[in-house]
């Protein structure tokens, strides 16, 4: 699961079908398709920040970052 490479990332099912999630009853809340947060929630220096910090943590470069964050990847 803690993968930056989203597609070695466990998908929704397998995580949902692991051994440890067996007989819970999962919050409705949970299965919501919206994002945990949205860009629109924060402001354009923090926007900024949270870029930098991604881009120092070699995780992709800003062009990247952007693009994702437009196609909600």
């Amino acid at each position: 699961m803690l993968q930056r490479n989203p597609r070695q990332r466990a998908t929704l099912e397998q995580i949902e079908s692991h051994r440890w999630l067996q007989g819970v009853d999962p919050s409705p809340a949970s299965r919501s398709l919206l994002p945990l947060t949205s860009h629109k929630r924060v402001s354009e220096e923090e926007h900024d920040i949270i870029i930098q910090a991604m881009e120092c943590g070699n995780i992709a470069d800003q062009d990247t970052i952007q693009e994702a964050l437009e196609t909600d990847r």
